[in-house]
């Protein structure tokens, strides 16, 4: 990811979070069933029944450590120009209006902006060159 990936969920502007490369792997280890699942999914066509038994499968500690990981370095634009505030601290999201779907859609949209260079050297067999 270059710079700040921004992305407008439910009306609101975010900044992405950048992950380190310890964190990315973390977050890969731990979905490392979740991914086989999707793959699998994608093979026999029915994705979303086999990524949601993957998905209930994780062990809750897992599940938070990814959430928190994600969104821990999201800020969200304050109205009025008043600059960007962290989405998520203290083990708690920062604003009360951000429901279960946005939390998913910010986490996932986390993991695209920096992981999708990593998975996209999988698919190819090879792993991607350094910068």
């Amino acid at each position: 990811m270059s710079g700040a990936d921004e992305i407008e969920v439910n009306g609101h502007s975010y900044r992405l979070a950048k992950l380190d490369a310890m964190t990315q792997f973390h977050i890969t280890r731990r979905l490392g069933g979740v991914l086989a699942a999707i793959r699998s999914g994608s093979e026999s066509g029915d994705v979303l029944a086999i990524l949601m038994q993957a998905i209930g499968e994780l062990p809750d500690a897992d599940c938070e450590y990814v959430i928190s990981r994600c969104l821990s370095g999201c800020t969200r634009r304050q109205e009025g120009d008043a600059g960007w505030a962290s989405v998520y601290r203290h083990n708690q999201l920062m604003f009360a209006d951000i429901a279960m779907p946005d939390m998913l859609r910010l986490t996932w949209a986390t993991l695209q902006s920096n992981l999708s260079d990593f998975f996209t050297g999988l698919r190819s067999g090879s792993l991607p060159a350094g910068s």
